[in-house]
């Protein structure tokens, strides 16, 4: 593992990627992020039936000839990789799957059925493949050099987890991750950048109240992820609930399969309405910058939020007589990159309310296990003191996720008081009422991501009216604790030009293989300018996209015999040339795999050149020129936070190669007349 870890840091990178952070879709949760709270839900809060029935849609899908794999919790990063691609999709990358690479779920099936026509010699591959392979590489690049507080976040046990709410870890600087996956994405899902560009599918519209949203999304519109969520969650029940009543396997199997992914999509639009950044980014701000901008701030810097159905305040403690998930109605919500441990738990305990109803939808409720389990005493725990919904009780687990009212909710049961076998029965039973009521209902159209006009026939208020299938999802909405539309706060991208101070140290060779070679060592200082790109490069806080510097330099001879070198001037242009060769090399064959010979702290190929001219006498003399052939980052010049405007150049060791004059009172007459030369210079500054 280590030899990979460090095999990892070489060899990845992000690379030329002019106006990715500002176009790119602003994701709550990146690929892999969604692919582990999907599978951890089921793992951690769901019962263990639901994962049964789902492994059961899984293989319907696989008959299909969709790559899935067969397994409900595979983790992203035990999926076998092969060159470009992988063997098949977990189930919990089905989440990432919607909606950022997919707009409805014909295009899903699509990219998990039909191979994509990559240009020679790239083998054609089926997308969803080698868009997880790139999620997988990235997560276990992640898990190998983020900081122990970072990666505890998605190891630790959910138990350790809920007995410390006040003390969790975040995760720290992890952006790095985000953006390389980014660039990597964008070669192979050309789409990728622009899709939902100018929807607000997968943000809140914080303008209105839950009810108002959810009203609106009965009459299809649905441009915001409470919509979204309700839709897709509303057909794939619908479509579940249709093949309990198909003869023909042919049939059932395809509508089991078209509910999996409408799933998919319901656990995607669920998962991101819980990311501070998609709670905090309201529908008034539609410039694409300004928007990742305040996306990115929120996630990064936390939002507090509180159950949009609460009737009481943040401090005041609430108990559920019939069983407590025990979390509280008020947190801090971050986001994309930025997880703490307390988003995972209420993120995972949203898709866990998903999947139960899924689940029954497909199979319909089990009462010869909830029988059985009365019966052997697994819920005895549970009926003796109320204890928490994870005891061995899937009777109770499953009524708590499927409760329509908590106690804490502004809209109470108004039944009578029940036992609590009574409560759970009675709450199942009313759901599989509400689904049988659905089935009766005209066939609902599918939802699309991408679109920002209304969609009629998506959704309707007789669907919507279905109190049971729909209540449980709304008590887990999030809103803000404040008016959102109150509030400010941006990252600071950095695009555009920025002035810099340079400084560098460095030592030449003239005519290095030779037996009258020399060595002179120099230092000199320099101004510039440099289109930035602060939180577009990973793992290089302060790295630019192009720079063009002018300077002076000294030098004074230490070895050999050769001309004396003079003071010069020097002109700068640097260009990640390679880079960009190798990037269009990704998107010639739509593979991430030419970004392999980019690197992270270490970068080769041409890089920027310069020229050198001598500054005393009557007129400058052009007196040589080299190319920067290899970028060795020295170390973070600290953290340069993401909204600030100026800081430190991250130091750098250069190693540049060309040609200077044999006179140098002369100029260089021709590119290769006179002394080969290789210098390795430090380099370093400050950008402003």
């Amino acid at each position: 593992m280590r030899e990979a870890c460090l095999a990892r840091r070489v060899r990845v990178g992000l690379v030329l990627a002019l106006g990715l952070c500002s176009a790119r879709s602003a994701n709550a949760w990146y690929y892999p992020e969604h692919a582990e709270l999907t599978r951890l839900a089921l793992r951690d809060f769901a019962p263990p039936f639901v994962t049964r029935v789902i492994e059961s849609a899984l293989a319907d899908a696989r008959d299909l000839q969709m790559q899935v794999c067969p397994e409900a919790t595979t983790p992203l990063n035990k999926v076998t990789a092969h060159w470009d691609s992988v063997e098949c999709v977990p189930y919990g990358a089905l989440a990432a799957l919607a909606a950022d690479h997919s707009a409805n779920t014909l295009e899903l099936a699509e990219e998990l059925q039909r191979k994509m026509d990559r240009n020679w010699p790239v083998p054609d591959v089926i997308p969803a493949l080698i868009l997880t392979e790139a999620a997988q590489s990235v997560w276990s690049s992640f898990q190998c050099a983020a900081p122990p507080e970072a990666v505890r976040v998605w190891t630790m046990s959910i138990s350790r987890l809920e007995h410390s709410l006040a003390r969790l870890p975040r995760a720290a600087g992890p952006r790095d991750y985000v953006r390389e996956l980014d660039a990597e994405l964008a070669l192979i899902d050309t789409g990728y950048v622009t899709r939902a560009k100018n929807a607000m599918a997968h943000f809140h519209d914080p303008t209105v109240g839950l009810s108002k949203a959810a009203q609106q999304a009965a009459l299809g519109s649905v441009d915001n992820a409470l919509g979204q969520l309700l839709a897709h969650h509303a057909r794939s029940l619908q479509l579940a609930v249709l093949s309990r009543r198909a003869h023909d396997p042919g049939v059932q199997r395809a509508l089991r399969a078209e509910a999996l992914l409408e799933h998919a999509f319901a656990l995607h639009f669920f998962e991101d309405g819980l990311a501070a950044g998609h709670i905090a980014t309201d529908p008034a701000i539609t410039d694409g910058d300004s928007r990742a901008q305040r996306h990115d701030f929120f996630n990064r810097q936390g939002l507090a939020v509180t159950r949009a159905l609460s009737n009481t305040r943040c401090e005041v403690q609430h108990k559920n007589v019939h069983g407590d998930l025990g979390l509280p109605v008020c947190w801090t919500a971050h986001g994309d990159g930025f997880a703490a441990a307390q988003d995972r738990i209420f993120v995972e305990e949203a898709a866990a309310r998903l999947q139960v109803a899924f689940a029954i939808a497909l199979s319909g409720p089990n009462w010869e296990l909830y029988d059985a389990e009365q019966a052997s005493g697994a819920c005895r725990k549970w009926l003796d003191d109320s204890g928490p919904i994870r005891s061995p009780c899937q009777l109770a687990m499953t009524a708590t996720l499927l409760d329509p009212d908590p106690t804490w909710t502004e809209h109470e049961s108004a039944e009578p008081e029940l036992s609590d076998v009574e409560w759970a029965t009675d709450v199942i039973g009313h759901f599989e009422q509400d689904l049988q009521r659905l089935a009766l209902e005209p066939g609902l159209v599918p939802a699309n991501a991408a679109l920002a006009r209304s969609q009629l026939g998506v959704l309707s208020e007789r669907v919507l009216a279905l109190h049971a299938l729909f209540r449980p999802l709304l008590v887990a909405w999030p809103e803000a604790v404040a008016d959102v539309t109150t509030l400010a706060g941006a990252d600071q991208f950095g695009h555009g030009l920025n002035g810099q101070l340079l400084a560098g140290l460095g030592g030449s060779f003239s005519a290095p293989v030779t037996d009258n070679a020399a060595f002179t060592a120099w230092g000199g200082v320099g101004l510039g300018l440099a289109y930035t790109a602060q939180g577009i490069f990973p793992h290089r806080r302060a790295r630019a996209l192009a720079e063009l510097n002018a300077g002076v330099a000294e030098g004074l001879m230490l070895a050999g015999q050769g001309p004396r070198f003079r003071s010069l001037a020097i002109a700068e242009l640097r260009l990640p040339v390679t880079t960009g060769i190798l990037y269009a090399a990704g998107a010639y064959g739509n593979t991430r795999k030419s970004l392999m010979a980019v690197g992270q702290t270490l970068s080769f190929g041409i890089l920027g050149g310069r020229g050198y001219f001598a500054i005393d006498g009557n007129k400058p003399l052009f007196t040589g020129w080299d190319l920067e052939i290899l970028s060795l980052l020295l170390g973070g010049s600290g953290e340069v936070t993401l909204a600030a405007r100026s800081g430190l150049l991250d130091p750098e060791l250069r190693m540049r190669a060309g040609w200077r004059a044999k006179d140098a009172a002369e100029p260089l007459h021709e590119l290769f007349d006179g002394f080969f030369v290789v210098t390795m210079e430090a380099n370093g500054g400050y950008f402003f």
